[in-house]
């Protein structure tokens, strides 16, 4: 049963969002109830990442954006991993859309 204090409402889906409902969702709580709300159809863009257009990148390289700090390459292995760079180009500046 949800107590009271065990539910979380986080009002706004860009990034900011969705990471604070992903780190909030790894606590060892299992009662913890957690909702999003986002007029946007779409989670995890907001005015930062809605972009399509491939020229708008990130002004952080790929290794520097890893939404969490206990795994703090999360985001570059991910970029490697999809075949979106290879380890030895060097510096990857993602698309911004890459990222939400």
């Amino acid at each position: 049963m949800v107590g009271r204090g065990n539910s979380i409402v986080i009002v706004g889906g860009g990034a900011s969002g969705v990471v604070l409902a992903a780190h909030l969702l790894k606590s060892p709580n299992p009662d913890l109830r957690v909702a999003l709300i986002e007029r946007r159809p779409h989670f995890g863009q907001g005015m930062a990442y809605s972009t399509l257009l491939s020229a708008h990148v990130l002004n952080v390289n790929a290794s520097g954006m890893s939404a969490y700090a206990d795994d703090p390459t999360n985001f570059a292995r991910w970029v490697l991993d999809s075949g979106l760079a290879q380890p030895d180009q060097g510096p990857f500046y993602a698309p911004r859309s890459l990222y939400a």
